[in-house]
């Protein structure tokens, strides 16, 4: 690959976790970037784990220790896919050590963590992008695009519901550390941040948000169920369900209705419809080898290291998304509506 005339050299990438989120979700968008990205060691604290990720990535360097990994290999960049509580802690370390950094979503445990994920931002030459895909998913530009146009008229409702349940047969969810959680909110703010941040996308700074919540499974250590209701600027409302008790014939992972004085939009994975009252007929647009954002996430990535572009996933976006989710798990605690600033 040539940028102004000369070659790029690869990027030399080290992967710390590699556990699911690096094997099914970042391993398949790094592969279609093999000309830009060379995986050259990877980390696990259980050896096993490494070696069988190693064999699908093609990669025999392998460590327990991630700081024996900074030291010892020529990386130059890392992606940090551990639990959340680690994410701080070894993305710092990795800054610290001179690599560029993709760290998993949320930038902490908490918000004081978080803050200082920003200031570990703002003090490094280093790209430090947080990994919150649903900034490069293909399918919510679209469906900005078509907001922003007015095709759909002035927005007054947005809804994102999540309904799944827990189980062991659910393993993206049943994760020992996110059903007994360092975080607060457990699987409800973990994977609460992504929709908080498709409320802002679309909607902006809420000025005000009240909530409620359950907890149905007594093994699950924090909260399963979450009602959020928010208002923006505008009297434009949003409602947002996510359910981890769920019985249905199949998960709904993600869900976004969006509706507005001439027509409505819905998004599912994937897949966007839009609804024309003039027309009086729905328009869809799917979009194929929809991976929620994954490759688009990954070139930005390589972008900022290779080009000096800046990153979407900023520490400061993802701090405000962590933020707003926890306001609305605060609210529910008070149970009173939250004024924001």
């Amino acid at each position: 690959m040539k940028i102004s005339g000369e070659f790029m050299a690869k990027i030399k990438l080290g992967i710390i976790g590699t556990g699911m989120a690096a094997e099914y979700l970042h391993w398949p968008a790094i592969k279609k970037l093999l000309d830009r990205i060379e995986i050259v060691a990877l980390c696990n604290r259980t050896p096993e784990k490494a070696q069988r990720f190693g064999k699908i990535v093609g990669c025999d360097q392998i460590y327990t220790d991630y700081h024996e990994m900074l030291e010892k290999t020529p990386i130059e960049a890392v992606l940090v896919s551990t639990p959340i509580f680690q994410n701080y802690p070894i993305t710092r370390d990795c800054v610290k050590a001179g690599k560029h950094v993709m760290c998993e979503k949320p930038p902490g445990v908490n918000l004081e963590e978080a803050k200082k994920m920003i200031e570990l931002a703002n003090s490094t030459d280093r790209v430090l992008l947080i990994g919150e895909n649903y900034y490069y998913r293909e399918d919510l530009k679209l469906a900005k695009e078509i907001t922003d146009s007015d095709a759909i008229g002035e927005l007054y409702l947005i809804r994102i519901d999540t309904l799944l349940k827990i189980s062991a047969q659910e393993s993206w969810t049943s994760r020992t550390w996110r059903i007994h959680p360092a975080h607060r909110g457990g699987i409800v703010s973990d994977a609460g941040v992504h929709h908080m941040a498709t409320f802002r996308m679309f909607a902006g700074e809420p000025k005000q948000l009240s909530a409620f919540t359950l907890n149905i499974y007594p093994d699950v250590k924090d909260l399963d169920n979450l009602l959020l209701n928010l208002k923006f600027s505008n009297n434009l409302l949003g409602q947002y369900t996510a359910t981890y008790t769920a019985i249905l014939p199949e998960p709904c992972y993600f869900k976004m209705e969006i509706y507005g004085t001439k027509g409505s939009i819905t998004v599912t994975d994937g897949k966007v419809e839009t609804f024309y009252a003039n027309k009086h007929k729905s328009e869809v647009t799917y979009f194929k080898n929809f991976d929620l954002g994954f490759t688009n996430q990954w070139v930005n990535f390589c972008d900022a290291i290779q080009k000096g572009e800046a990153v979407k996933g900023t520490a400061e976006q993802t701090y405000e998304d962590f933020a707003l989710i926890l306001k609305g798990l605060e609210a529910a605690e008070k149970k009173e509506v939250i004024k924001l600033t």
